[in-house]
């Protein structure tokens, strides 16, 4: 799914970078309210779906993989 890839986007570039929420959003020709809306999202999907939990933590551990 697209937008479950873009929300996860964000949230892995908010928590990776010192970019702000209006940064994030104009990569993504998004505002900052919907890269907020994103970052909340996330969260909760992580808190209540184990598997979503999994595929974040995944894509967290491969980018950190990627640039030690």
């Amino acid at each position: 799914d697209i937008s479950l890839a873009r929300l996860i986007a964000m949230f892995q570039i908010r928590r990776m970078t010192n970019l702000s929420l209006k940064e994030i959003g104009k990569e993504f020709n998004r505002d900052h309210s919907t890269v907020l809306n994103a970052l909340n999202r996330i969260e909760d999907l992580v808190k209540n779906d184990p598997i979503k939990a999994e595929i974040v933590k995944d894509i967290t551990t491969n980018i950190n993989s990627r640039y030690e």
